[in-house]
């Protein structure tokens, strides 16, 4: 569970440091940081929509093979022609 939470972090932070980085905002100035926060949570729905429809489209895959397959007994590599 902490590796999960991190790596959510870890996303989360570099996506702000590229959204900063592409809109060239100042974070000391006050409408920059707000402008900051609504392309920020504009790209948290948008990533979150994504997750939603990504796994809702592999839930909704058919994960059991058709036929079982057969059984194939081991095949033996060693000649077993033995002159004597």
């Amino acid at each position: 569970m902490k590796n999960l939470l991190l790596i959510a972090l870890v996303v989360l932070l570099i996506g702000a440091f590229i959204i900063k980085s592409q809109s060239g905002l100042s974070i000391s100035s006050q409408e920059d940081r707000r402008e900051f926060a609504v392309q920020f949570t504009h790209w948290a729905k948008r990533l979150g929509t994504n997750i939603k429809g990504v796994t809702a489209y592999v839930v909704k895959l058919d994960w059991v093979p058709d036929k079982p397959p057969e059984y194939e007994p081991p095949r033996n590599t060693q000649n077993n022609n033995q002159t004597g």
